[in-house]
């Protein structure tokens, strides 16, 4: 029996590492249409579309709308309204993208997450689920107060507010993570793994924390809908922490031992969670030292 099993979870780390793998195709497709890589998290004056240094503020957008034709998923792509903002405190999925961000397919999940749910339905919002995503991106700086101080040494492939070239990988894309894995919630109203979200603890990781650490990812403060579940012996521990400032998510995974990632070069490597952090950090960023092999 635990030979089938080992052999099962062989399998299903085979079938992630694929998931990641067309990632890594989908950013350079996208990065030879538009010569960089889509943007992490924006947030733009409504009318204008100019940014605003201001975490989670007027018209708000990640990166996984603008992957979707990409990843063969340029149905759910043509659904989005890009225009639309009918107020500035609600991102991107109100109203006229809803059905967009309902839609699931296979390459939002790891299959070895079985518990997470694969939508979160927001308590005041009971009639629309949101799509969860077990793949994200990894951000700049320890937490999300970082992104908008754009400090060189500490900036990752994806950022708030500005894009990434491969030009500007000065440590070589072999060496800098892209993007990698992160647990859904296993309770619909928790907000935790929402491939739509613009902050930690949904499509956001950040380097503070080692892969499946055992410290609590730090989530928004709304007891309503983040951090519903903290979850410690399923490796879902969290508390909620402020609200734009402090916190902070953790890559995370199912899979024993360690994470999938993709590189910013397209290829995928499993990292185990005894990495040092130091090197973990190293590959989180796009400037840091040579790792060498992880």
């Amino acid at each position: 029996l635990p030979a089938v099993q080992a052999a099962r979870e062989a399998a299903r780390r085979t079938q992630c590492t694929n998931h990641l793998k067309q990632r890594g195709i989908a950013l350079h497709n996208y990065h030879g249409t538009f010569e960089t890589f889509p943007v992490g998290a924006l947030w733009t004056h409504e009318g204008t579309d100019k940014a605003i240094p201001v975490l989670y503020s007027g018209k708000r957008l990640n990166f996984y709308p603008l992957l979707m034709p990409f990843i063969e998923e340029k149905s759910i792509h043509d659904l989005f309204d890009f225009s639309t903002n009918p107020n500035p405190r609600q991102p991107l999925w109100y109203n006229r993208n809803r059905e967009a961000c309902s839609a699931t397919f296979p390459l939002l999940y790891c299959p070895s997450d079985a518990d997470g749910s694969t939508h979160v339905i927001h308590p005041s919002i009971p009639n629309q689920p949101w799509s969860r995503s077990n793949y994200v991106g990894m951000f700049s700086g320890f937490q999300v107060g970082d992104l908008l101080q754009y400090k060189p040494a500490t900036r990752a492939f994806f950022d708030g507010n500005r894009s990434t070239k491969i030009k500007d990988i000065l440590d070589g894309t072999s060496n800098t993570i892209a993007m990698t894995e992160g647990l859904r919630a296993i309770i619909v109203q928790d907000g935790r793994g929402s491939a739509w979200s613009d902050q930690p603890c949904g499509s956001q990781v950040f380097s503070e924390l080692g892969p499946n650490s055992p410290l609590p990812d730090r989530c928004y403060r709304n007891r309503d809908w983040w951090c519903l579940n903290n979850d410690p012996a399923n490796n879902r521990p969290c508390v909620n922490a402020d609200q734009a400032t402090s916190n902070t998510a953790a890559a995370r995974s199912m899979h024993p031992g360690g994470v999938v990632a993709v590189f910013a070069d397209g290829s995928t490597r499993f990292i185990s969670e005894s990495i040092d952090l130091d090197s973990w950090r190293a590959a989180a960023t796009i400037m840091a030292e040579d790792i060498g092999a992880l």
